[in-house]
């Protein structure tokens, strides 16, 4: 009952701006793909799996800590509180909001590919749909520990939009990680959108009988998860401490 009273809290407040926030989170990933309409099919299955994941990283790591950073400022968080809301409530509350918004991005991505490529990148539904959920909470641990841990909204901001282009082209996101710079690749051993990257990709074009790949980067990316989970409750049970 909690959740649901803070997660209509959540939908209330962007009741005046969700259109923005969509066509935000859709604009850049849709203008990339737009340039690319003519790209060889492995160039498309690149760009529009990248598409996906960097509407995905906008809204649980850029939109997240943004929106926490102005919750705290503003003393939402100890509102929420003084209503006896635990701090799981809140973060299920914030993620299924997460959610709804990456929605409408993904399903404009999925339609503009498969106009623009032929594409039809839900060649297995369920599997796209979980490495897509798993990538968004292994994710927003990353989003609330910016948003609660550093001191105020403007630091937010900027250190938020740094680790964001960090993580996503840092790792194979656009391009094949053999691809990337000798220290960026090391680095994107460290990056869940690595394992995002590839565990998405395969699931969108490989046969399921021959998804051999498929298994060990989903599973390093559920490795993420719980570690995910954890940063964002410690974060949030040490605010007002």
């Amino acid at each position: 009952m909690k959740f649901k009273v803070v997660f209509l809290m959540e939908l209330a407040k962007f009741r005046s701006q969700w259109t923005w926030s969509i066509l935000l989170s859709s604009l850049f990933p849709l203008s990339f793909l737009f340039f690319l309409k003519s790209a060889r099919p492995t160039a498309a299955l690149y760009a529009v799996s990248g598409g996906l994941i960097f509407s995905l990283v906008l809204n649980a790591v850029l939109a997240m800590s943004q929106e926490l950073a102005y919750l705290k400022e503003g003393g939402a968080l100890d509102y929420y509180r003084t209503l006896s809301v635990s701090e799981i409530n809140i973060l299920a509350a914030m993620l299924a909001r997460s959610i709804l918004f990456t929605l409408p991005s993904l399903i404009t991505i999925a339609v503009f590919s498969s106009y623009a490529f032929g594409m039809f990148i839900l060649l297995h539904p369920f599997w796209s749909l979980m490495v897509l959920g798993m990538g968004l909470i292994s994710l927003s641990g990353l989003g609330t520990c910016l948003g609660l841990g550093l001191p105020n909204s403007r630091t937010v901001n900027i250190g938020s939009q740094a680790i964001y282009l960090i993580i996503v082209f840092c790792s194979p996101v656009f391009v094949s990680q053999a691809a990337l710079l000798p220290g960026f690749r090391q680095l994107s051993y460290l990056l869940p959108t690595t394992y995002l990257a590839e565990a998405l990709r395969t699931s969108m074009s490989v046969p399921i009988l021959t998804m051999n790949n498929f298994y060990i980067p989903l599973s390093l990316l559920a490795l993420f998860c719980p570690v995910s989970i954890a940063l964002a409750y410690r974060s949030m049970s040490r605010i007002g401490k």
